[in-house]
């Protein structure tokens, strides 16, 4: 029986077996090798800021922008950091801007953290999106 710990460290050092090849897992990948590459470039975190900015041109590059309309008609509910809207018969899609975490790759690392614990309940990230020049992750 694996240790939990172990499998937590796994999950957000990138080694997790975990849906390996989700965008889910690639945005995650990514941040991590944009965060250890800022590490050593400056020896200090990166701003959130600065983050977003390589994160968009990322998810430009990689076709991870949400593109489907997000109708008003469909919303539901809203939180402190997510509006919630109703996406199917069976289904809901959330926005999340990560303003409850320092960096975006927490709230990357958070996704992960509960698909391992709570898989029948787990999320499947369709992508950002951008309203008002706001990013957010949608998730369903």
């Amino acid at each position: 029986m694996k240790n939990i710990k172990d499998e937590l460290r796994n999950i957000i050092i990138g080694d997790g077996s975990i849906g390996k090849t989700s965008q889910l897992k690639k945005t995650q990948n990514f941040l991590r090798g944009n965060e250890e590459t800022s590490l050593r470039i400056k020896k200090q975190k990166h701003l959130k800021s600065e983050e977003e900015i390589s994160l968009i041109d990322f998810a430009k590059q990689e076709n991870l922008f949400y593109e489907p309309e997000i109708s008003e008609q469909e919303f539901i509910s809203a939180g402190a950091e997510q509006r919630v809207y109703l996406y199917n018969d069976f289904s809901v899609i959330k926005l999340n801007d990560s303003v409850f975490y320092k960096y975006w790759i927490d709230y990357f690392n958070s996704l992960l953290i509960h698909n391992y614990f709570f898989q029948s309940t787990s999320y499947c990230f369709l992508g950002f999106k951008q309203i008002n020049g706001q990013l957010f992750a949608v998730v369903k």
